[in-house]
């Protein structure tokens, strides 16, 4: 007696199992790696935003004669009308405080997760610096 052997397609329970198994693991590896590309993005945003900050400060000063604010913290929305710039991102949150109008200190406060907390600083003589935010903030938060 012979058995007709019939032709299987297709995968088995097994092999469906391990190639999911490795797919989960090559994501698990990957994501971290995402994150810190889509938070250096995001830093680059900060960077710009700040920087477009002081060049309508300069402006401003060459037109009206001292830094804004002369005083005090102003927000975003003061930002965009007295220094006619646009900031619009919901990842930033950015203020300026005026230091008696010869001096300013702009900063952009990251909104979201609290793991990548940090805020950029930035000053009329353009000296840009990043500070973490948290005390269990993903390693090297900050670039160096």
């Amino acid at each position: 007696m012979t058995r007709e052997r019939t032709a299987n397609k297709g995968f088995t329970i097994i092999e469906l199992m391990v190639a999911l198994i490795i797919i989960g693991v090559l994501v698990s590896l990957a994501i971290p790696g995402f994150s810190r590309t889509k938070e250096r993005a995001f830093d680059k945003e900060a960077q710009i935003g700040l920087n477009l900050i002081t060049a309508g400060e300069k402006m401003y000063r060459a037109k009206i004669g001292s830094y804004y604010p002369s005083s005090g913290t102003v927000d975003k929305s003061d930002i965009e009308d007295n220094l006619q710039l646009d900031l619009s991102s919901s990842s930033w949150e950015y203020n300026i405080t005026g230091l008696g109008g010869t001096n300013f200190n702009a900063t952009a406060v990251r909104n979201g997760p609290a793991s990548w907390s940090r805020q950029w600083l930035i000053n009329a003589t353009g000296d840009l610096s990043c500070v973490p935010t948290c005390a269990s903030c993903e390693p090297n938060v900050c670039p160096s």
